[in-house]
């Protein structure tokens, strides 16, 4: 075999060139180098995703998933879903602890969620099983939108699933940062993220997802349904 950079003849097994000192790439590392860049690639449309949608939420769903394509859209879609579950875990793990502080003994069920590596466990644990709930949502609204005759790729599915999610990721955030004893303002926020999950949930029925309106508005509520069905029948399963 011969170098890539001088051109040398070198033995096959050699790591290294003895003419320039040229090392050549280890397909595991340019396959873990190509992984790499496509997660940052990934993360930062989600990021340019999520600046659209704080300014225009609804209006700015489709011509978001316009701008990337339906292949960058899948990826970016992905990583909007796993921020949910992040996010959503981190939340909830708050939560508990102020919950347990609050009550203790009562929710010693809880004793996991507490500070430490059992709590770390207890994070990731969380946010794998949240992914469940993006999953669900994309799996319904396929199966909703193959029956209203709709066809744009599932791409479509999991970008909305994703974005939807969004508001519900960030409300649960800043629930478990502000605490249990502003249950007021933790009311709201579940309030105006329920909101935009179902209007966001519209918006990716009609604009992306191809559905008219007169099918995409009794889909909402059945993808919702369907959904939670869905991650009540897997939770159980994980449990």
């Amino acid at each position: 075999m011969y170098c890539q950079s001088c051109g040398t003849q070198v033995a096959d097994a050699m790591t290294v060139c003895g003419g320039c000192g040229y090392v050549p790439p280890v397909a595991g590392s340019a396959a873990a180098r190509d992984l790499g860049d496509q997660v940052k690639t990934s993360s930062r449309d989600a990021l340019d995703v999520l600046k659209q949608l704080a300014t225009n939420p609804v209006g700015g769903l489709s011509a978001a998933y316009a701008g990337l394509g339906s292949d960058r859209a899948l990826s970016a879609g992905i990583a909007l879903c796993v921020v949910f579950a992040l996010a959503s875990s981190a939340g909830l793990v708050m939560g508990a602890n102020q919950l347990q502080r609050v009550v203790s003994g009562w929710l010693g069920q809880l004793s996991g969620l507490i500070d430490g590596p059992q709590g770390f466990t207890a994070f990731i644990k969380t946010a794998f099983q949240l992914l469940v709930v993006p999953a669900a949502i994309a799996a319904s609204s396929l199966a909703l939108r193959k029956m209203a005759g709709a066809r744009p790729p599932i791409s479509a599915d999991i970008f909305t699933a994703g974005a939807a999610l969004a508001p519900l990721g960030a409300a649960t955030l800043l629930a478990g940062l502000i605490g249990v004893g502003n249950i007021e303002i933790v009311v709201l926020l579940f309030f105006f993220a329920l909101a935009y999950l179902v209007l966001m949930l519209y918006a990716g029925f009609t604009t992306i997802g191809a559905m008219t309106e007169r099918a995409g508005a009794p889909a909402v509520p059945a993808t919702i349904l369907l959904s939670a069905w869905l991650c009540k029948v897997v939770f159980a399963a994980l449990v």
